[in-house]
């Protein structure tokens, strides 16, 4: 993939599984404490996956838990500010799943290709939450471009049975399937 293009969801959720297997073990022995395993997503998943996908990221951009562009603003602002061309993809972070409908509103703000919310429901209260986020994004899509110029994703987390991601699509949320899953079990 070129440097400068920008993720689909698919690149995303497949750098995504890779770095999230390699810390699996770290991320195991963080799964039950909230503070401990955001710190973990935060600090050492959402900076792997930007390199990954050759990106540069930062963390806390504008109240955003993480942003990946390719370029930084060096004419415009000088320095060592970190202020980014364009955002190509943002990312929110949060274990409390009750909590995300703040979180889907403020991505839903950004004028980005792909923004990705990581969170933690049960597989029971999963299909409501994605039906909820689908509302949020249905009240904000103003121009009608949701669907296609920027995507919208969520990454659901199940301690002991992986991962799964969704991708919105025409006012509901479908799964993101990739071809060669390796385990995403943690």
């Amino acid at each position: 993939m070129s440097t400068l293009s920008n993720p689909s969801p698919k690149e995303f959720y497949s750098a995504f599984l890779k770095v999230v297997n390699r810390q699996k073990a770290s991320l195991v022995e963080s799964w039950r404490n909230d503070r401990e395993h955001t710190a973990k997503m935060c600090r050492h998943v959402v900076p792997a996956v930007a390199d990954e996908l050759g990106m540069c990221h930062h963390i806390e951009y504008y109240q955003i838990d993480a942003v990946f562009f390719h370029e930084r603003d060096a004419i415009n602002f000088r320095g060592n500010s970190i202020y980014a061309k364009y955002i190509s993809v943002a990312v929110e972070h949060e274990n409390i799943c009750s909590d995300t409908a703040v979180e889907m509103n403020r991505l839903q703000l950004l004028n980005a290709p792909l923004t990705v919310l990581i969170t933690y429901p049960t597989k029971r209260s999963a299909a409501r939450t994605l039906q909820k986020y689908a509302a949020i994004i249905q009240e904000a899509d103003i121009f009608e471009n949701a669907s296609t110029k920027r995507k919208q994703m969520s990454i659901f987390g199940y301690p002991g049975a992986g991962w799964e991601a969704f991708v919105y699509q025409d006012g509901t949320f479908a799964p993101v399937i990739l071809e060669a899953e390796g385990s995403t079990n943690i």
